[in-house]
């Protein structure tokens, strides 16, 4: 009989896009110490002058640490010119709330596996449950939190419209669950396949290190307390 043949599932190019766009910029790099400087960007109302924001950004994140972000920045800006320091701003907050907007399918979809697993309830209904996953403490919960993304608005004839960011759009209709987190570098990635549990082949082997690691040092716990008693026994 013929071996059943795994398929890999495509990531949409859209969504494949703004994975790209947003693994430009390091896992590690701080949006929001970049908001504390500038609180006009999580607004996107009030005018910010080029110039500090990209200094302000050089030192915080060097161009040998996101070259890739920087050429897409200097691409876009070169449609509208550098005058548009709202586009600037725009461009930046964009990619921060796409992190923030994939960050939180991933990390939401890996808790309702794992409560799922547990108490038996649906992936999809664990999954809509805000605090089965959701740190209250964590900085990016709360903008999500606070419906960040939605803008509504009324259009000509006085009709209620809602903009969604593109980013919002691309997700739209995909698999959720094959939206991940490295566990070793943070990166977003698509998992082709389902099982896969990191972005590439170098984090997927130090992630099964660390689980070996893991399981032997749970065994040698196990193994100390099983003695521990039967020392006490005696």
């Amino acid at each position: 009989m013929a071996s059943k043949i795994r398929r890999v599932k495509e990531c949409p190019r859209t969504l494949q896009r703004w994975i790209r766009l947003v693994n430009s910029v390091p896992a590690d790099f701080r949006f929001d110490e970049l908001f504390d400087e500038f609180p006009e960007l999580s607004k996107q109302r009030e005018p910010i002058k080029p110039g500090d924001l990209l200094e302000s950004l050089r030192k915080k994140l060097p161009f040998s640490k996101a070259p890739a972000f920087y050429r897409y920045l200097k691409s876009e800006l070169s449609k509208c010119g550098p005058s548009s320091s709202l586009l600037w701003s725009g461009i930046v907050s964009e990619i921060a709330e796409a992190r923030m907007w994939l960050r939180m399918i991933a990390r939401r979809g890996k808790a309702a596996v794992a409560y799922s697993a547990e108490t038996g309830v649906d992936i999809s209904d664990a999954f809509a449950d805000w605090y089965v996953w959701m740190n209250p403490d964590s900085t990016e919960n709360q903008v999500l939190q606070e419906e960040y993304f939605l803008e509504p608005s009324l259009n000509k004839a006085g009709q209620l419209t809602v903009d969604l960011p593109g980013f919002v759009i691309a997700t739209i209709g995909v698999e959720a669950l094959r939206i991940k987190e490295c566990p070793i570098c943070g990166s977003i990635f698509w998992a082709g396949r389902k099982e896969k549990s990191a972005c590439s082949d170098v984090c997927t082997n130090r992630w099964w290190v660390r689980q070996n690691y893991a399981v032997q040092k749970a065994n040698r716990e196990r193994r100390k307390k099983l003695k521990a008693r039967k020392a006490a026994k005696r």
